[in-house]
């Protein structure tokens, strides 16, 4: 029987290994639909075997899994909502950050798992409570059997989002730059015409 166990990120990533079953519960931005996340995922060496955001309905029958989904209070990040994915690695071994990489905050790892195999009387333990997305959580015993899995259909093209950050990195860079050519004319006495 397979069941999840909760992962601890070493130097601030989580290790997956390819052909992997993973799953995580992530604070995630609003300023990304659910189905954003699930592309980039298909496109990036994931298939995603299901996903859900706070506020959603959870799988009916779903086990333990998903009472518990249904039992978290709501994120309390600004601009922020749980989102929960399990998902098979199909490219490579990689590694995931358990936060965006600075500057960006649209995600952060409070629970990441990954499915191990384990005898048929291997008791569960409970699932985690939601911590803060700063705290890192205690790793509990082995959690619960896997959940019957929905077949979600992801398309693999980069979410729109990629454009937006190329397009907010350029104009930073530009008004930088200029801010910086009218200080240094300024300071050199030299004016703009």
């Amino acid at each position: 029987m397979k069941v999840w166990t909760e992962m601890a990120a070493s130097d601030g990533d989580f290790a997956l290994a390819a052909g992997g079953k993973y799953a995580v519960l992530a604070s995630v931005s609003k300023n990304f639909s659910l189905l954003q996340v699930e592309n980039y995922l298909a496109g990036h060496g994931f298939s995603v075997d299901y996903a859900w955001e706070y506020g959603d309905t959870v799988r009916p029958g779903g086990g333990p899994i998903d009472s518990w989904l249904a039992s978290l209070p709501a994120d309390a990040t600004d601009n922020h909502r749980w989102v929960y994915g399990e998902v098979t690695r199909t490219g490579g071994p990689t590694t995931i950050g358990a936060k965006a990489p600075w500057p960006f905050s649209f995600y952060t790892i409070a629970h990441a798992f990954s499915a191990v195999e384990v005898p048929d009387a291997a008791a569960a333990g409970p699932l985690p409570a939601p911590e803060a997305a700063a705290q890192a959580p205690a790793v509990p015993a082995p959690l619960a059997a896997l959940p019957a899995v929905s077949a979600t259909s992801a398309a693999s093209t980069p979410p729109a989002w990629y454009a937006a950050r190329a397009l907010g990195a350029f104009a930073l860079v530009s008004v930088a730059t200029i801010a910086a050519a009218m200080w240094w004319d300024r300071r050199l006495g030299l004016a703009w015409a």
